[in-house]
């Protein structure tokens, strides 16, 4: 559902949408879901669809537009499963694909733009590094995290990026702090049209026993932790 408010709140239009299942098929066999949406009211996230045969049902990145319409954002089935996280005003879409890379799932990132129907997938940090947007704002940054690891294990250490669709560059944002910072950027959540980054660091902070006493070591230094922040 997307629902339109008044300035004091009250909810003024209610748009539900469906799936990118075909109308003959039942509701009950997939689900939709709207990640974010921009100021012309259009939304984006997943929805189900069928592929294939017709009988395996997956996920799609989807728009909802106010027309009641879900349109399926990447028309090639050999992209699938794949999903739509944000959307700008100037209608960029910022999703990822999930594939297999040496028998393991990685994620890519693609932006689309629904102006002329492009899909284009950012050369990252490596070549199975899985990359993972989390919003883009009104100059066409993106910000999220990525593998910088190139170790063949499902979990891998990552840093917060910043990609500039104009410019197609692919930044660490660790490069972009001092080098003798206590913050190691592992994601970068949001951003917004000043170009201010809501991110996640790990530092070191001091361990702590039960009673919120400093924790030493033989030594008499304090016993340090990694902490997210």
């Amino acid at each position: 559902h997307v629902w339109s408010l008044d300035v004091v709140g009250n909810v003024v239009n209610t748009i539900t949408y469906g799936t990118l299942i075909s109308d003959e098929e039942p509701d009950s066999q997939g689900s939709s879901q709207a990640l974010d949406v921009n100021n012309s009211g259009v939304s984006v996230g997943i929805a189900s669809i069928k592929a294939a045969d017709g009988t395996i049902v997956t996920t799609a990145a989807a728009m909802f537009l106010q027309s009641g319409e879900v349109v399926q954002v990447i028309e090639d089935e050999a992209l699938l499963p794949n999903s739509a996280i944000a959307i700008n005003d100037s209608g960029y879409i910022v999703g990822l694909r999930s594939q297999s890379i040496n028998r393991i799932s990685r994620n890519k990132m693609f932006i689309s733009n629904m102006n002329d129907g492009s899909v284009t997938f950012p050369t990252d940090f490596f070549d199975s590094s899985s990359t993972i947007p989390r919003a883009i704002n009104n100059n066409n940054l993106v910000v999220g995290s990525a593998d910088i690891e190139a170790t063949n294990t499902v979990s891998r250490k990552t840093a917060a990026f910043i990609y500039d669709i104009e410019a197609d560059t692919f930044t660490n944002l660790n490069t972009l702090i001092s080098c003798d910072s206590p913050f190691d950027l592992i994601e970068g959540k949001s951003i917004n049209d000043n170009n201010e980054i809501i991110v996640s660091a790990l530092t070191k902070k001091p361990s702590r026993d039960k009673r919120g006493d400093v924790i030493k070591d033989d030594n008499g230094d304090d016993v340090l932790l990694d902490a997210v922040i």
